[in-house]
């Protein structure tokens, strides 16, 4: 039974993925813990099973994102981040990658003077990765030939990149969209630095979205 100081929290780990865990008292005024458990924030948590499932043992907060809370356009923004996580990520599904990718989305977004505004593709991309949905970057996914510049498109109910000589009319910008999915997987600092011209970044939107889609939610 859930008392009312006690919560339900859910937590987006490193190690499990998400997790829902009781938090019993952090409600109450005097908790000492309540101050390690919001929204936002990297924590350093201890759990334990018990009954109700995992418990709350300790907790230790890590990191702050305080600009995160004050500014609208960041906060924006790293909210997609987590209702994509949250719609697309089941319980107990960890990734060490795509766990630090989006700690590092968080402190660009919070330390930044201007947001990025493809850190959400960053984060899709990732978990892509992660779900194992993530196309061919280099092939044709309908005859196997690697792909030349400027001379493939997008198909979106093959879920991949096909080539003019498989049919498909060329569609240049998927070029630069390739080229920045590559960019994103390989994960490293300078890809918050990037400038990503709006066609770009439209049709990266675009399709990252489809693939989702494609994966259907686990979370309810």
């Amino acid at each position: 039974m859930v008392r009312e100081k006690d919560m339900i929290i859910e937590a987006f780990t490193r190690e499990e993925g998400r997790v829902s865990f009781f938090a019993p008292g952090i409600r109450h005024v005097s908790s000492r813990r309540a101050g390690h458990l919001e929204t936002l924030m990297e924590t350093n948590l201890v759990l334990v099973s018990s009954k109700r499932g995992n418990s709350l043992s300790e907790a230790r907060v890590i990191k702050t994102f305080p600009m995160l809370r004050t500014d609208y356009d960041r906060l924006e923004v790293v909210y997609d981040i987590v209702k994509t996580l949250r719609h697309y990520t089941g319980e107990g599904q960890g990734d060490t990658k795509l766990y630090d990718v989006v700690i590092n989305c968080l402190t660009c977004a919070n330390e930044s003077k201007e947001t990025p505004r493809f850190l959400r593709e960053i984060v899709a991309v990732q978990l892509l990765r992660f779900l194992g949905a993530l196309p061919d970057l280099y092939s044709c996914t309908h005859c196997r030939k690697r792909l030349k510049a400027n001379d493939f498109s997008f198909k979106s109910h093959e879920r991949g990149f096909w080539c003019s000589d498989c049919g498909e009319e060329k569609d240049e910008i998927m070029t630069a969209v390739v080229k920045i999915i590559r960019i994103f997987l390989a994960g490293n600092e300078k890809i918050f630095k990037l400038q990503i011209s709006d066609g770009v970044l439209q049709r990266l939107r675009q399709i990252s979205l489809e693939l989702l889609r494609a994966q259907g939610g686990v979370a309810k």
